[in-house]
């Protein structure tokens, strides 16, 4: 009993973690974005890093359904391309 509460509680935690490390991630760029709104620029780019490289698919998707435009290079550590209209 006490093995499967403890492994619960850290697939609960991981999962935690893994929330958190994507919403890091998203806050990051959308503050990126919004600093490149204010400059009057309609695109940015951001590098991410290599710890956060699994959470790319999800950025994307995110970021697309918020209506911005977003390329990625198939790399290491990918380059996004993100641009959005007025």
């Amino acid at each position: 009993m006490f093995d499967e509460n403890a492994e619960s509680s850290r697939a609960r935690t991981e999962a935690a973690r893994e929330r958190l490390a994507f919403k890091e991630l998203f806050d990051s760029v959308m503050l990126d974005i919004q600093n490149e709104a204010n400059a009057g620029n309609l695109k940015t780019r951001y590098r991410v890093s290599a710890d956060a490289v699994r959470h790319v698919p999800s950025l994307v998707e995110a970021l697309t359904e918020r209506e911005y435009t977003v390329i990625s290079d198939e790399e290491d550590r990918p380059m996004l391309t993100i641009s959005w209209e007025e």
